[in-house]
């Protein structure tokens, strides 16, 4: 159990952590579309290229939540195991 453990652990942070670098990727991707839109200094396409690139970034977010998700599950069910065990 505690090499199962310490795997499954090791997997979820770093899962975390990419989510959390990607959102925080994310968000400055649209708070610069916002800015480009407040500044009216960009093009239409760099402005709707900006929201593209933050709407991707969000499909990618979505898999990698649904993986922690899965993850956080098989650790809860290893560890429910052990108890009964």
């Amino acid at each position: 159990m505690p090499s199962d453990y310490e795997e499954f652990k090791s997997h979820t942070d770093e899962l975390v952590e990419m989510i959390a670098s990607l959102s925080n990727s994310q968000r400055q991707l649209t708070l610069s579309a916002l800015d480009y839109q407040a500044l009216g200094c960009a093009k239409r396409h760099e402005k709707e290229n900006a929201i593209e690139i933050a709407d991707d970034l969000g499909c990618v977010l979505k898999v990698l939540i649904r993986a922690l998700k899965q993850k956080v599950c098989h650790l809860a069910n290893l560890v429910d195991g052990d108890r009964v065990g």
